[in-house]
């Protein structure tokens, strides 16, 4: 509750009257956080302090202990029809989990029963909602701790859960229990047994940070180290993981704490350096982790994107057109089949104010050729000879718009002298030749964001730009068009 609210007094005051309603003044007076309580007798009020009612919980010298109240409730629960029953069982039962050994595996049948996959109840259900209203009806009393005493903890695992007991002679304090998810579920035997111990240790820890260390842990201790065996087990090298010039590499990539001062340059360079490419979230995160790795990566990569005063500045919401696409059909080999396309209306740049798009169907590796308007059929052919045949060779066939340069008799009579059928697109619907607008749309935003600044300057950037993009994961593909060629 804020400090300085006109009604806060009374409301503190109303919240304290209705949590003890069932003894106001026949026992007990409040004032704010002024609890006084009176008896008529010494035998009486004895009696009082012996039992505190809290929150559904009964607590006394003996320890903790559940409101048998609120059981009742527990014990005439109908059998769940729907996922809605489901949810309220396990939000009542749940806020007693603390009492029952293993509630995180016993419940596992009923939380399975809220996933997506629809409500469905089994014999399995059927059994684990008996069982757990059977630990709720009588449940244990949980021991106060008592710190000049030793605290005892067992840890156990399942196939689907993990369960632990802080214990203090025989009388236990707590419970802990975990559903096991994902790729939990695959490790060993060991490894879960493991993996109970770590997480007992680390929610029990406030109860026993500060108290001296156990002996057979510190005699467990000195036995490591002075075993000829395990010492020697840091100087090891294993082939998926290996330590050079000080810095871990595992399956070839370096790995790195979350805290590591190199992270922020790894960032930049993978994502706002001209490799880079201010690409999004998937193509960064491919590019980096094709090198690098940390705990928590993803979530550190999504943020910078998301923060990139350049990315927010340059770039613009892809629409997805509307209407039916007819897609060409896949070729066979690489660069027999290419689609080409011009992007102009660019400021002068070294003399060139036109970039020619040349890319490849089947691996998506693409060549960006500047070009000076005004350009003719017989300039385009020269560029593309020297640039692209020079290289690939010949194609079979170019999908391309009606541009006046393609549908000059020059062009078409040059191209068939070479074989080479030129396929024209529909008018009006670029989408036929989608992939080389795709690749103008990313060298537009790549020049974009390093020339925001100094237009004139997309030149000194395009090389940099046909680097990048053939480094890149293609989407289609998996791999990058580098590699694909």
């Amino acid at each position: 509750m804020p400090f300085g609210l006109t009604n806060a007094p009374a409301t503190f005051q109303s919240l304290m009257n209705d949590l003890f309603w069932p003894h106001l003044r026949k026992f007990i007076l409040v004032f704010f956080d002024d609890i006084l309580i009176y008896s008529k007798t010494w035998i009486d009020h004895l009696e009082h302090l012996q039992q505190v009612e809290y929150l559904g919980h009964l607590i006394s010298a003996d320890g903790v202990a559940v409101d048998p109240a609120k059981i009742q409730s527990v014990q005439g629960w109908p059998i769940p029809t729907n996922t809605r029953g489901v949810r309220g069982f396990l939000g009542l039962a749940g806020y007693y989990r603390k009492f029952v050994r293993g509630f995180g595996a016993i419940a596992a049948p009923l939380n399975r029963l809220l996933s997506k996959d629809g409500f469905k109840w089994t014999l399995e259900s059927e059994t684990a909602f008996a069982k757990l209203k059977s630990a709720l009806i009588s449940p244990p009393v949980l021991r106060l701790p008592d710190f000049s005493k030793t605290f005892v903890v067992e840890c156990d695992a399942s196939g689907v859960g993990l369960g632990a007991i802080l214990s203090q002679e025989n009388q236990p304090i707590a419970f802990f229990s975990e559903a096991l998810k994902g790729t939990s579920l695959k490790l060993s035997t060991y490894e879960k047994e493991m993996l109970a111990v770590v997480k007992a240790v680390r929610k029990w820890r406030p109860f026993w940070a500060s108290l001296p260390v156990a002996e057979w842990w510190a005699s467990l201790q000195k036995e490591v180290n002075t075993d000829p065996y395990y010492a020697s087990l840091p100087s090891l090298r294993y082939p998926h993981s290996s330590q050079r010039d000080g810095v871990w590499v595992q399956q070839g990539k370096v790995l790195l704490s979350p805290t590591s001062k190199l992270i922020p340059a790894i960032l930049d360079e993978g994502h706002s350096s001209p490799a880079g490419d201010h690409f999004g979230f998937v193509k960064t995160i491919d590019r980096i982790s094709s090198s690098f790795n940390w705990p928590g990566m993803r979530a550190v990569v999504k943020e910078f994107i998301r923060s990139c005063n350049t990315c927010q500045w340059c770039k613009y919401d892809n629409m997805r057109p509307a209407g039916l696409l007819q897609p060409l059909p896949i070729p066979d080999k690489v660069w027999t089949e290419i689609s080409m396309d011009f992007i102009e209306g660019l400021p002068t740049s070294q003399g060139q104010d036109v970039i020619m798009v040349v890319v490849d169907r089947l691996s998506k590796y693409a060549h960006f050729v500047p070009l000076k308007h005004p350009f003719t059929a017989s300039s385009v052919a020269n560029a593309f000879v020297r640039n692209i045949v020079k290289l690939h060779g010949v194609p079979i066939s170019i999908v391309s718009d009606r541009d006046k340069i393609f549908i000059s008799s020059f062009w078409k009579s040059l191209f068939q002298s070479q074989g080479t059928e030129l396929l024209l697109s529909s008018s009006y619907h670029p989408q036929t030749d989608g992939q080389t607008e795709v690749v103008n749309r990313t060298l537009e935003q790549y020049l974009r964001c390093f020339t925001c600044d100094q237009p004139k300057k997309w030149m000194d950037w395009l090389p940099w730009a046909e680097y990048s993009y053939n480094t890149t994961t293609h989407s289609s593909t998996q791999t990058t068009p580098f590699k694909a060629v």
